[in-house]
């Protein structure tokens, strides 16, 4: 028996080639003119009713190299259309994934973006309120100084009133004594 795929010799009943490592078809054999013979095709035994045993027997269908490579790319062709289906359909799929993220993604950026805003808003506010405090307090510190200022000049004059009050007791207790 003769490989169909690479031509080497290999044993009768093989299903896979030795050599090159192919299944071989049980129903096909190559004869040195790589010619290929099918079994018999099945037929429905209703249409051979009529005609006699000789005729019953079912054709064989003799396929050549260019049938079997035509027959073989007719199955590469449906499954490369199988394949390049489920390729859309993941790719679709995953560009409906990518759409619905990025919808939830630009959701979660603007929440986070009108936060943004209003912490903005509460930093400037707070901002404005520390600068407000500092001048109160600036206000205060002022006032504070005032009063100290003042109470110092209360001090002197109470001891001025006081030094003027001892020395009128002096002058009293000098007209007194006299």
């Amino acid at each position: 028996m003769i490989c169909k795929h690479c031509g080497a010799e290999i044993p009768e009943g093989s299903r896979f080639c030795i050599y090159c490592g192919k299944k071989l078809e049980d129903s096909l054999f190559v004869a040195d003119d790589q010619t290929q013979i099918r079994q018999p095709v099945p037929t429905p035994s209703s249409q051979w009713a009529d005609e006699s045993p000789e005729a019953q027997e079912a054709p064989y269908t003799e396929i050549s190299d260019a049938d079997d490579e035509l027959i073989t790319l007719q199955k590469h062709m449906k499954i490369g259309a199988i394949l390049m289906g489920i390729y859309v359909f993941l790719t679709a799929g995953f560009i409906v994934y990518q759409m619905m993220c990025n919808k939830s993604l630009a959701s979660e950026v603007t929440l986070l973006r009108q936060q943004n805003i209003q912490q903005a808003a509460d930093i400037a506010t707070l901002k404005e309120d520390i600068k407000n405090m500092k001048d109160d307090l600036s206000d205060a510190q002022t006032q504070a100084q005032n009063a100290q200022d003042e109470a110092a000049e209360a001090r002197q004059n109470l001891k001025k009133a006081q030094q003027a009050a001892q020395n009128a007791n002096d002058v009293l207790d000098y007209i007194l004594s006299w």
